[in-house]
């Protein structure tokens, strides 16, 4: 059996659970091993600090050789083998997490990494009482799964409903887009504009905040 480690003060995802281990040959410290995948995850940490992540833990059955004992150049022939449980560990790794640096604006929307947004209206002429959804979308890369809803500011004739959240995460959980569609029915006629919506992040290669703009969009 496995056990693999509680990922404390991390969000976790498993992002493979092979149910047929396909072995590969690696090199490992000068030697030889066939490897396989048991479980991968992505990780992104929750708080600051020195997380450690515990050591990993495989009971196993292990063929061990056990000589016959004969002085004869022969005797290597019969050596029996014996088949024994072993518990291998990993070790234990530390991730040292800094901070987010303070002076976060408003609009910061939890994402770290690199993202873009775009809006759009699924009709731009519309009848008074006739249903419609402002449609946004966020994709980059960096920690997609997390990124909070976008704040958006209707004209006060708007009737908005409940958010719908569609997630397109890459298999390696790094990457991705996360579009969020607003249903809203307008309760009179009339030119109105949705005002730019505005969302932050931080940018880990400009190592600061970044503020995201769309452009306004007339109804």
């Amino acid at each position: 059996g496995v056990n693999f480690p509680t990922f404390n003060g991390f969000w976790s995802q498993e992002l493979e659970a092979p149910n047929n281990i396909e072995f590969s040959r690696e090199t490992y410290e000068g030697q030889i091993y066939n490897a396989a995948v048991l479980r991968k995850f992505v990780l992104i940490p929750q708080q600051k600090g020195q997380l450690k992540i515990d050591p990993a833990e495989l009971v196993c059955l292990v063929n061990i050789r056990v000589s016959s004992g004969g002085s004869s150049i022969f005797d290597g022939f019969f050596d029996d083998y014996r088949t024994v449980r072993k518990k291998v560990m990993s070790a234990p790794t530390t991730v040292n997490v800094k901070p987010l640096p303070s002076g976060a604006p408003a609009s910061f929307a939890g994402g770290v990494g690199e993202f873009s947004i775009s809006a759009t209206v699924s009709k731009d002429s519309l009848k008074a009482h006739e249903a419609a959804a402002l449609v946004v979308t966020v994709s980059g890369r960096g920690n997609v799964s997390l990124l909070e809803t976008p704040k958006v500011s209707f004209p006060p004739d708007m009737e908005v409903y409940d958010t719908k959240v569609v997630s397109n995460v890459a298999a390696n959980g790094l990457s991705g887009s996360k579009k969020y569609e607003y249903p809203f029915i307008p309760r009179s006629h009339g030119d109105f504009v949705i005002e730019p919506i505005k969302y932050s992040y931080y940018d880990v290669n400009q190592k600061k905040y970044v503020t995201l703009e769309t452009a306004p969009i007339e109804l």
